[in-house]
């Protein structure tokens, strides 16, 4: 009998540690036989001591793949022309893809059979086989990245006197019952790479922007770092101060908290897009990936119905003291403005979930107009854009005086500025 190489038979003249390639390739495909003591020709040539050999695949087999691929393999030896040959019978795994322990969940650690030919798999092919193995539940699948570290995360749970140790982390779901990292575990890493960005920008549009930055690390340090640079900007009015909400703020401290939390804990990660935040003169926008959870709708939301897509990453910030268990985030967002007459809005699309919170001062500022604001206002009657020499013009008053005016009705939200220096101009915002 002359042996040749296919689709599921490899041939190996000697062992080697490019052994475990050729396991894990049958385990991610169809399974296969591995025959140590054959040439690739099909000539036979042996191996001096076949118990040995069987041995050391073992433990090669035990040490250098994930998952555990020690029960997909059979070992014998058979005698073929007075030669003794070791004979591997790989079964086809059911926990895809295998890998090499030292490349990790990459192209350089997965591989997979192609006719007669072992090759490594491509990024887009390891991810359909995690999906295929582990569901649709993005933060149960395993993590692309197994090099992770957890230096914020872990001093978080300190601060909290909370253990992070290593079967903490199986409990939270960061690392699976065959010790390897979760996307879970992922979010929660130092090497995260999602982000959040935020531009602040003057006036009602997008069309100026005043500042912009983009937040990166673990998502606790994300939602961390962002309240950090939102509360500045959530300024107190003094001249609205008497007002019915807390301090005269632009926006009810815990329903800016709530929806930060809301975009960060239940936005779909499997999207690499960025979650986007917005900051304009007389509202905030908050949009974050994948639109609603399955199995909900808008008016569910709105009764206090919560679904989340991210159930183990909601425990995590549960346990921290971040968020309530039972999920009233939304709830709590339409209670902070229930004496304000401009309300909070949802917009979902397919892909995308969208929160707007209105600026509360924005209307009360607006209503507070002086005469000399009011006539300003009243020069859009016939003009799209104006300029501060005609605010000079028609109140008869300084170059200093107008300009000031103009700051004034841009600060109010009302006027949005447009170009620069000499070609300064002032346009009505909408």
């Amino acid at each position: 009998m002359r042996y040749q190489e296919n689709s599921t038979v490899k041939l190996e003249r000697e062992l080697t540690d490019g052994i475990k390639k050729q396991v894990i390739a049958f385990a991610n495909s169809n399974g296969g036989t591995i025959f140590i003591g054959i040439e690739k020709n099909g000539k036979v040539i042996g191996v001096t001591d076949p118990d040995e050999v069987s041995t050391q695949v073992s433990n090669m087999i035990r040490d250098g793949i994930k998952p555990d691929a020690t029960t997909l393999t059979e070992y014998n030896v058979e005698s073929i022309n007075g030669k003794d040959v070791v004979r591997i019978d790989v079964q086809k795994g059911t926990r895809n893809p295998y890998y090499l322990v030292t490349e990790g969940l990459c192209p350089s650690g997965v591989f997979v059979r192609k006719g007669k030919s072992t090759s490594a798999a491509s990024n887009s092919v390891i991810r359909r086989m995690i999906k295929r193995t582990d569901g649709n539940v993005f933060e149960e699948m395993r993590s692309l990245n197994q090099d992770l570290t957890f230096n914020t995360t872990a001093a978080e749970f300190k601060k909290r006197n909370l253990d992070f140790t290593e079967s903490q982390m199986k409990d939270l779901g960061l690392i699976s019952p065959d010790n390897i990292y979760t996307n879970l575990g992922y979010l929660l890493s130092d090497q995260c790479d999602h982000t959040i960005k935020v531009a602040v920008f003057s006036g009602k549009t997008k069309s100026i922007f005043k500042d912009r930055r983009e937040f990166a690390g673990p998502l606790l340090k994300q939602f961390k770092d962002v309240s950090a640079y939102l509360s500045p900007l959530n300024k107190t009015r003094e001249e609205f101060s008497s007002l019915s909400h807390a301090e005269g703020k632009d926006y009810p401290e815990e329903a800016l908290r709530e929806a930060l939390l809301n975009s960060i804990v239940h936005r779909d990660y499997s999207y690499s897009a960025s979650t986007l935040i917005s900051i304009f003169d007389n509202r905030i926008e908050l949009v974050s990936m994948g639109g609603l959870a399955k199995r909900i709708n808008l008016k569910d939301i709105k009764l206090g119905i919560s679904l989340s897509r991210n159930e183990k990453l909601k425990e995590v910030f549960s346990r921290l003291k971040l968020i309530e268990a039972h999920g009233t985030g939304i709830q709590k967002i339409l209670n902070s403005y229930e004496h304000c007459s401009n309300k909070p809005e949802v917009k979902v699309s397919g892909n995308a979930f969208l929160l707007m919170l209105p600026n509360m001062n924005a209307e009360a500022m607006a209503k507070t107009l002086t005469e000399n604001e009011q006539a300003v206002l009243g020069l859009f009657a016939d003009n799209e854009a104006i300029a501060r020499k005609d605010v000079e013009a028609l109140l008869s008053v300084s170059q200093t005086m107008a300009g000031r005016i103009v700051r004034q009705l841009v600060r109010k939200g009302l006027l949005s500025v447009v170009g620069h220096g000499m070609n300064t101009k002032y346009v009505l915002n909408k």
